[in-house]
């Protein structure tokens, strides 16, 4: 059996090792990816001494399937330490957290007083629900839709509302959601506050005080890691841009230079927006398509002028400076990645249009190297909503990015590569 998985990305990766150990008779898989790299929004790059993560930052305990690959392959982690952060509405600092999380904590209480407390207990109960998707083997089963996969009342309620409504209906004031989460969202999602509730909620419980982490040599690693014990064949700079049913029911893949490999099943794990693939013999199911986020990031070595943000001392700038929706400005985040081997800093500068060379001009001092990266589908435009994309686009083609639509992180990936991994299992059973 011949199985292509079109994109390398962790949904992509994952669903061929969920393959491989759920059907590992004579299953020949091979990834198909349009870049240069494996990894999709996975990509890291090392500065001496700092390692930088450009896509995927960090996960977080509750992901317990990231656990698992952690273990399984023994990777090394390192607890991701939450920087100094600042909110910036374009004129002064309304906020700065401290680098005591006590003193934090004590800070926000003071300011927010029992709001503070009630964000807290949104959260717990948060964790508390979706860690129920892990009980009772819950993802050791088969969900034809997205729909059935994530069907606990608390995920329901938080699809159909925005984050806003979610806080304010459990007693979050606005002023904390102005000053505090909003900026938040923004650093992840780029996004405001009327993001969809899951989406959001997903966002800000990496606040709530439980450990995050990250590989210590670049979480590209999983993907690496994945297609090693899956034996998959991987071909880069390889763009599938038609898919032929044939007559005995198998797909016919060309490429962008017309070449063409007939293949058994095939499994969609890009953004169906971004495939942009002709499909022929085919009758795909209706579905919504989705507007995605463009992110342009600019990696900075250099000097930062602390008077861009009214400061005298470049130490008093925080680690990571994030913006309220006021904010009207030429860019969305700024972060202080660490010092290099010669004393210069190193920046990551995130915004929603081009950052233009006035923009670092005006904020810099000093700039010895700049790297620019784009992520064209950073992430689904996340709103509340009612239908997901199907899984199932046809007998044995498939589609892992519907999860998006709800939360964009490498967990919900790996979920649903496991439960495409799943229908593709019953999917050759039934035609064995």
């Amino acid at each position: 059996m011949k199985l292509a998985i079109i994109g390398s990305g962790i949904g992509g990766c994952s669903a061929a090792y969920f393959v491989k150990e759920l059907i590992p008779d004579d299953m020949n898989i091979t990834i198909f990816e349009a870049n240069d790299r494996i990894g999709g929004r996975l990509l890291a790059r090392k500065i001496e001494p700092v390692m930088i993560e450009l896509g995927g930052t960090f996960f977080h305990t509750i992901n317990q399937n990231i656990l698992e690959f952690v273990r399984k392959f023994s990777l090394e982690t390192e607890k991701f330490v939450l920087p100094v952060i600042g909110v910036w509405d374009g004129s002064k600092f309304i906020y700065k957290s401290n680098k005591s999380p006590l003193v934090t904590n004590l800070r926000l209480l003071f300011r927010y007083r029992l709001s503070a407390l009630r964000l807290h207990y949104l959260l717990k109960k948060s964790k508390r629900e979706i860690l129920k998707l892990y009980t009772n083997n819950h993802f050791e089963f088969a969900y034809k839709t997205c729909e059935e996969l994530l069907n606990i009342p608390f995920i329901v309620a938080l699809k159909l509302k925005t984050l806003e409504n979610v806080l304010l209906e459990n007693g979050v004031s606005s002023k904390l959601i102005k000053e505090i989460l909003e900026p938040g969202v923004r650093y992840i999602y780029h996004q405001n506050i009327d993001i969809g509730g899951f989406a959001g909620i997903t966002t800000i419980i990496a606040s709530d005080g439980t450990p995050l982490y990250k590989l210590k040599n670049g979480n590209v690693q999983f993907n690496n890691k994945l297609i090693k014990s899956a034996d998959a064949d991987v071909k880069l700079k390889y763009k599938i841009t038609k898919i032929i049913k044939t007559d005995q029911g198998t797909y016919n893949l060309t490429n962008q230079k017309g070449s063409s490999e007939e293949f058994d099943a095939v499994i969609l794990a890009a953004p169906f927006e971004q495939l942009k693939i002709e499909f022929t013999n085919i009758t795909l199911p209706e579905m919504t398509y989705r507007k995605y986020q463009k992110v342009y990031i600019k990696l900075i070595t250099g000097l930062l002028n602390p008077q861009y943000f009214g400061l005298q001392n470049i130490t008093d700038i925080p680690e990571l400076l994030l913006t309220t929706a006021d904010f009207k400005g030429p860019f969305d985040n700024l972060e202080t990645l660490g010092k290099t081997e010669n004393g210069l800093y190193i920046y990551n500068l995130f915004a929603t249009n081009p950052i233009t060379d006035d923009l670092v001009q005006q904020m810099f001092l000093e700039r010895i190297i700049e790297e620019d990266y784009v992520w064209e589908f950073a992430h689904p435009i996340a709103k509340p909503f009612r239908e997901f994309q199907p899984f199932i686009l046809d007998m044995r083609l498939f589609n892992i990015n519907t999860i998006e639509s709800i939360a964009s992180t490498l967990e919900t990936a790996i979920v649903a590569a496991k439960n495409v991994a799943l229908l593709l299992k019953i999917a050759l059973a039934k035609n064995s």
